[in-house]
């Protein structure tokens, strides 16, 4: 898990409150070999400098294509803004470069009505 890597998919960190923060993570092994099946990855999102757990929704996790892939993508949004940090692991041992930080601004918050 720790040879995992993340990129933000747009290659910017900072969003509007209400949009999705996504992250493409490539799995791969201690070779550098791609992984196709899913890692057991958790996502937790906190508050750069308290460190508090920050509520979110979304999709937190999927494949990014239809096909069989080693690229799985991470899909949160927030309804606050601030600095925050993205942790993604499990519960012994992060990907690298894990916590990806990041910016929530002000933008307009879309509660989903149906």
């Amino acid at each position: 898990m720790k040879h995992c890597r993340g990129k933000w998919m747009t290659g910017i960190n900072t969003f509007e409150v209400g949009t999705d923060i996504s992250l493409v993570i490539r799995q791969s092994d201690i070779y550098g070999n791609a992984v196709y099946d899913p890692y057991p990855f958790t996502v937790k999102v906190v508050e750069s400098d308290s460190k508090l757990p920050v509520t979110m929704s979304g999709e937190f996790l999927r494949p990014l294509f239809k096909n069989k892939t080693e690229y799985m993508l991470v899909n949160v949004t927030l309804k606050v803004t601030g600095n925050f940090s993205l942790y993604i692991g499990n519960a012994s041992l992060d990907i690298a470069g894990s916590p990806y930080l990041f910016s929530c601004i002000p933008g307009t918050y879309i509660d989903n009505c149906s």
